[in-house]
């Protein structure tokens, strides 16, 4: 806050004054503007330095800070005073009631001495704060309540459910968290001391036997509170290896990993979201579950859930899932979907002469056009997309260098005096090096000269592709006569689920998985789909503001905020001991009001001597 200078003059015109007001600034598309909170008046007895001091003595009252050493002058006190009331008189804020305001204006005058100040027992309470408001938002604990959770059981579960939002570790890091860290107990009343592991073990199974009523609750809530619809929803696979040989467990099975971690066994996650990103469905299957066979049970599961009105919603997936028999079931059940085509097209003539020319993020071109093609009922578009040409060429010369350096090896092989030159051996070495490389063996022509059982001489020439596809695919859907923007635009909704994944398996730590029974992998990763409907609820309503930040990015801001005991002398020789937090930084107190959230978890109140007292 800052308190801007207007110069006026008399109705005559002939004396000038000067009138204050009380003003904040605040970021929209990176820019900083101003606005007014309150028009202040005049401070005839104001110096121009005192300006600032009083500033920061109104926001130090409005956020809740007792004045206690009343180190700057009494008419500053008296002003802030005055204005703080004129601005809960007019609500020209709201960030705290009435009620608030009347108790940290109560003054409670102590003789200290200065030097005794000490301070103690430091934990970050930003993030804490912030999340658990959001929880509250959404109605949590009443939705524990109804599935019959006591008072201890929906404290330890929120912990948990806070905890792996904010700093997501294993069940004994967070418990090692909460006792040095963190003041997330203090929110709930709880003695961080007799928080452990266990308590947090049972939690997240107790969280994941009600997991389909908590998966439904939170669906429906964000729908409502957000006012958003479920009208297309997204449906993907991802897979997350494990660490250790995994005896204990049925599901976590050998198979490809997306992470390139063939030597570590994976288990397979299914989501379905909305194009805002919040979760409508999960499941586990074992990690050697082909993508396309999950598709039925998803959709059977789901139908209940997101069919609203007699209406369904339009269903988007990339290749990997979008079998003909997949299609056909999406069909004859009702859905409309968009889907990149399994197969590239061969004979299609394009429906206009001229593309539709768009550009990705990064402004480079794509073309669109939608083509004919007559033994198929649904519709397709040609995309040719620069940037997925050039990335395609640079991953084509790295194979066709490394196959080609497969055959030098093979010549020099063929040189030495002891190396493999029979025939058998040297046909198996150039067949195993285009098993290796098949998507570019066929571009080179190999030669070899032969006598008797051996190979002399080993040749080869390089050709150029005879139909430069690289770059272009297709997108496929059942919907009646989309345009090539339409199509576009709905298939660009997929990118949200990636992030969703992106989010899942880095920010908040779903891979590596560390346990080693069924009974506490599927907790882990529900409980992380749960942090994440958090992650989306906050950033959701922060999007519709400007602010775009990564959630690392908005922790970073958000633990800014701290609590912490201050100590002091006074002049009888008792001493006195006094909880407080920081008053939030510009950027939370930004997020802070985007969020309608209050900016301070409690107010200066005496508190009983630390432990290490």
């Amino acid at each position: 806050m800052f308190l801007k200078k207007i110069d006026k003059k008399d109705r005559k015109g002939n004396n000038k004054y000067v009138q204050y007001r009380l003003c904040e600034s605040y970021r929209i598309n990176n820019k900083t503007r101003h606005r007014v909170i309150i028009n202040v008046g005049r401070l005839d007895d104001l110096k121009d330095f005192e300006l600032k001091t009083l500033a920061d003595r109104i926001e130090k009252i409005l956020s809740g800070q007792l004045n206690i050493f009343g180190d700057h002058a009494i008419h500053i006190e008296k002003y802030a005073q005055e204005i703080v009331k004129k601005i809960i008189e007019t609500k020209a804020l709201d960030i705290i009631g009435q009620h608030e305001i009347n108790t940290v204006t109560e003054k409670e005058y102590v003789e200290v001495d200065i030097n005794s100040v000490e301070n103690h027992d430091p934990k970050e309470i930003g993030a804490e704060w912030i999340v658990k408001q959001t929880m509250d938002k959404l109605g949590i604990e009443q939705s524990l309540i109804s599935l019959g959770y006591d008072k201890r059981a929906r404290d330890i579960a929120q912990l948990n459910w806070i905890s792996r939002t904010i700093n997501p570790l294993s069940e004994l890091g967070t418990e090692k968290w909460l006792k040095r860290n963190s003041s997330l107990c203090e929110l709930f009343n709880l003695d961080s001391r007799k928080i452990n592991r266990f308590q947090l073990y049972q939690a997240s199974r107790k969280l994941y036997e009600n997991k389909e009523e908590i998966e439904d609750y939170l669906s429906d809530k964000t729908n409502e509170l957000f006012d958003i619809n479920d009208k297309i929803i997204l449906f993907d696979l991802t897979n997350s290896y494990f660490e250790g040989r995994m005896m204990g467990s049925k599901k976590a099975k050998h198979a490809r990993s997306k992470e390139k971690r063939s030597d570590a066994k994976i288990i397979a996650l299914a989501l379905v979201t909305n194009i805002y990103g919040f979760v409508k469905y999960s499941k586990t299957y074992e990690g050697n579950r082909a993508d396309c066979k999950t598709l039925e049970t998803t959709i059977q599961n789901l139908e209940k859930k997101t069919v609203s009105n007699g209406s369904k919603p339009m269903v988007v997936m990339d290749a990997g899932i979008a079998t003909e028999k997949n299609l056909l079931m999406l069909r004859e059940k009702g859905y409309d979907y968009l889907v990149v085509s399994r197969t590239t097209l061969k004979n299609y003539l394009f429906e206009t002469t001229s593309p539709v020319m768009i550009c990705d993020k990064n402004e480079k071109p794509i073309e669109l056009r939608k083509v004919i093609q007559e033994k198929n009922e649904d519709t397709y578009m040609y995309v040719k997309s620069e940037a997925k040409q050039k990335k395609e060429e640079s991953i084509q010369n790295k194979l066709s260098g490394r196959f080609e350096e497969g055959l030098k090896a093979i010549k020099v092989s063929l040189e030495k005096k002891r190396g493999i030159k029979t025939i058998k051996k040297v046909y198996e070495r150039i067949g195993r090096l285009k098993s290796k490389y098949p998507r570019v063996s066929s571009y080179f022509i190999i030669k070899t000269d032969n006598e008797n059982e051996s190979v002399k001489k080993i040749s080869w020439t390089i050709k150029e592709p005879e139909n430069d596809e690289q770059g272009i695919y297709f997108l496929r859907s059942n919907i009646k006569n989309p345009t090539e923007k339409q199509m576009w635009n709905i298939y660009n909704t997929i990118r949200e689920i990636e992030s969703v994944f992106r989010c899942l398996k880095t920010e908040l730590c779903m891979r590596p998985n560390y346990h080693q029974k069924d009974e506490n992998i599927e907790p882990h990763i529900h409980l992380g789909i749960l942090a994440y409907q958090i992650v989306s609820s906050i950033r959701f309503q922060l999007k519709s503001k400007g602010i775009n930040d990564s959630w690392t990015t908005l922790l970073a801001k958000m633990n800014t905020q701290k609590v912490v005991t201050t100590a002091m002398m006074k002049r009888d020789g008792e001493k006195v001991f006094i909880r407080n937090c920081t008053i939030p930084s510009s950027e939370l107190l930004e997020i802070y009001q985007n969020l309608k959230l209050k900016p301070m978890p409690f107010y200066k109140k005496r508190c009983v001597p630390p432990t290490n007292q």
